[in-house]
């Protein structure tokens, strides 16, 4: 019996430091293995960045040769695995920068990642080339005809931007990007850029695009004055020419980035142009030490010195963005693949002016006389067969939908806003459904805060639970869904849409009886008060319960559950009179106790004649289940536990979006059979307290957090 040999990609090969003297060899490399979360790209353009040199020359660590650099990388998605959930689909055109995973929570809470800041993951961060995968598998760059990478840190490029721009973008001009709106550049500011080279002339590009009142170009020389101007720099400092510019420019900056990296470098003279708050951001990785200077000169200002790597996925999209809605044009050189070698000698001497580009079809070599820091390169084939790529100005047609999105990724109701984003394509055994109403969670909160860590296959867009109508499927001939079925579902995320991809294990036909708002309101509560009650809780008729937030949307689902089950009491807690009463006159529960008011605890053991703080309450053999902790994380100071033991109670905390499919799967199978017939019939009721237009989704964010509401909120598109 013979096996399929592991799939080779190609490429230019580092074996050694010598490489970056343009001593690269074409050969074949593996890839990672293959992933159902990963995408494999044909490679159409990949720029040349300082750092490709500084890998090969093992300039900051030893290179793992063979090394094949490059981390600017734009094609077109040719193999996009089931399991990708952020709407690339193959004929895509995708961009790739220089990270290519992180720890995304897999190895437990990664702060970092699980708030939208995975480009500092310190649990493991995994670059485009030079790195090693979780499972132990080696990256590899853009210089190739291929490029197989996780879907996380994948990007489709908008239409309008030229793969061209868009390749430079990726790292020299997401260093910059990130740089400068993480540190307040935008009107009224005045920023200044340090190095005008591949890094600095996105910097001048971006701030006067995000609205900088005035930007200064800052340079050695006064040779690259004409061309800071033409990039829209206001005022241009040569520091070499000029012995008093530090003098002239004393306190009138509140942003100075510094792309260049030199222990001899004027620290001390930069940091006298910062204003009070000021701040001085080192982008530029330096190969040597940081020059020292004197504390007093951040004291006496209230500024800082302030670091900043690559771009979160979130800003990365914004970027590109920016580039379509602002028409952001970097300067570029294209040069043919087979000159790779060439063209990193030619970046070495700084024989480039400001980028490099490798482009499949044609050469275009703008005044190389100019000088640069970083250089681009375009791919020319290096076969025949090559001419099939598509060229850099070809524009793939890309549908969008609104969806809400959270400006830089975190932050207050106030951040949300409806912007225009890729609309997903199904992956095998997923459908595509045209949502009419989402249901709002107070996950959806948690996450729009940055303190959810989200699962692996969650896409950015918040939302877990919907109604609709199937748009399209991509499943077998015996899949229970059809064209225009209406139907309601859970996914691992991106509800808060006009469209989501979903597997349609996870879908179920929407009963007549209950409307798409209820509808939109089922699959979340009902399925984790199930899973709580039966599967975790061990619930049998005969038992008492008790639900503390007795009018949240799960605990009313519960609620309904251990009645219609034959509960001998059921018991539950909330926060005002008014709750208190709906849970007993409309929910009919044994009774009901306000834990502002009322010592709970004291009047559960008086009902219950003291046969069972829930540890005080509990019956003897009892099982307390977790489900959320808006509380807090942390127990009091002196909180007796020794109850646990002499009462022989179980503790269990779950989350449901953590689980895995399979599991979701049968959790979704036990509803359709115990909760949907009592649905439809009445037994069971859905309570929606109020319904936004997805317009309000901040209205309706905000009365959320109030904890105000009894039962679900739902918004409808």
């Amino acid at each position: 019996m013979t096996t399929n040999p592991t799939p080779q990609f190609e490429g230019w090969l580092g074996h050694d430091p010598t490489s970056a003297d343009g001593k690269m060899i074409w050969g074949p490399y593996t890839p990672k293995t293959w992933d159902e979360t990963d995408i494999d790209i044909k490679i159409t353009h990949c720029s040349v960045c300082s750092s490709d040199l500084s890998t090969l020359r093992s300039s900051w660590s030893p290179a793992e040769y063979p090394c094949c650099v490059g981390h600017e990388i734009v094609g077109v998605a040719m193999r996009v695995g089931s399991g990708v959930t952020n709407g690339i689909s193959v004929g895509d055109r995708v961009a790739v920068g220089p990270q290519s995973d992180a720890c995304l929570c897999r190895r437990g809470v990664c702060q970092e990642c699980a708030s939208g800041r995975e480009n500092y993951c310190h649990v493991h961060l995994t670059g485009t080339y030079n790195g090693r995968y979780l499972s132990g598998d080696k990256s590899f760059g853009g210089f190739g005809r291929y490029h197989r990478a996780p879907s996380h840190f994948v990007f489709r490029v908008p239409d309008g931007l030229p793969s061209a721009y868009a390749a430079p973008m990726m790292c020299a001009g997401l260093t910059t990007y990130s740089a400068l709106t993480r540190n307040g550049c935008g009107r009224g500011k005045n920023v200044g850029i340090i190095g005008i080279g591949g890094l600095g002339h996105f910097g001048i590009l971006w701030a006067k695009a995000l609205g900088a009142e005035k930007v200064v170009a800052i340079s050695r020389r006064s040779n690259k004055r004409e061309d800071a101007v033409r990039l829209g720099a206001d005022e241009y400092v040569a520091t070499e020419e000029d012995a008093d510019w530090a003098a002239a420019h004393k306190m009138t900056l509140d942003l100075l980035i510094c792309t260049v990296s030199s222990s001899q470098m004027p620290i001390e003279s930069y940091l006298t142009c910062l204003r009070t708050d000021g701040c001085f951001v080192q982008i530029g990785l330096p190969e040597d030490k940081f020059p020292p200077f004197r504390a007093g000169l951040l004291a006496s200002r209230s500024a800082k010195v302030a670091g900043s790597f690559i771009g979160a996925p979130h800003e990365i999209r914004e970027m590109l963005q920016l580039a379509v809605d602002k028409s952001v044009v970097p300067w570029v050189t294209e040069r043919p693949m087979k000159e790779a070698n060439a063209a990193i000698v030619d970046m070495a001497k700084g024989a480039a002016r400001y980028r490099y580009l490798r482009h499949p079809r044609y050469l275009i070599l703008p005044k190389i006389h100019y000088k640069t820091n970083i250089l681009t390169c375009a791919f020319q084939p290096l076969r025949t067969f090559w001419l099939a790529y598509l060229p850099s100005n070809k524009q793939v047609t890309m549908s969008e939908m609104r969806a809400v999105v959270v400006k830089g990724g975190k932050g207050p109701a106030d951040a949300m806003s409806i912007q225009q984003i890729p609309k997903p394509t199904p992956s095998a055994g997923q459908a595509l459904i045209k949502i009419k109403a989402f249901g709002l969670n107070r996950m959806d909160l948690l996450q729009r805060e940055g303190l959810y860590p989200l699962p692996p296959q969650a896409p950015e867009t918040m939302g877990v639970e919907f109604s609709g109508t199937v748009e399209s499927v991509n499943a077998s001939a015996e899949c229970a869904f059809k064209v225009g079925d209406a139907v309601f579902g859970l996914a691992y995320g991106g509800a808060y849409a006009e469209y989501i991809v979903v597997d349609t294990g996870m879908l179920v036909h929407k009963p007549a009886e209950i409307s798409w708002e209820q509808a939109a309101c089922v699959p979340e509560t009902w399925i984790t008060a199930s899973q709580a009650l039966h599967i975790i809780g061990q619930f049998q008729p005969g038992r008492s319960v008790l639900w503390h937030a007795g009018a949240s949307s799960v605990s009313i689902c519960g609620i309904q559950l251990a009645k219609a089950e034959g509960a001998k009491a059921i018991y539950a807690t909330a926060g005002s009179q008014e709750k208190c009463d709906f849970l007993v006159n409309e929910l009919g529960v044994t009774a009901a106790f306000n834990y502002k008011t009322q010592d709970w605890a004291a009047e559960i053991k008086k009902v219950t004649n003291g046969a069972g703080g829930n540890i005080d309450v509990a019956a003897r053999d009892g099982r307390i289940v977790l489900l959320g902790l808006m509380s807090g994380t942390k127990l009091p100071n002196g909180v007796d536990i020794g109850g646990l033991l002499f009462k022989r109670l179980r503790v269990e905390g779950s989350t449901l979006r953590s689980r895995e499919l399979e599991y979701q799967r049968k959790l979704r199978d036990s509803m359709v059979e115990h909760v949907l017939p009592r649905l439809k019939d009445g037994t069971f009721k859905v309570f929606v307290e109020k319904v936004f237009p997805f317009t309000e989704i901040v209205q309706a964010h905000k009365l959320l957090e109030s904890n105000q509401t009894r039962g679900k909120l739902a918004c409808v598109i």
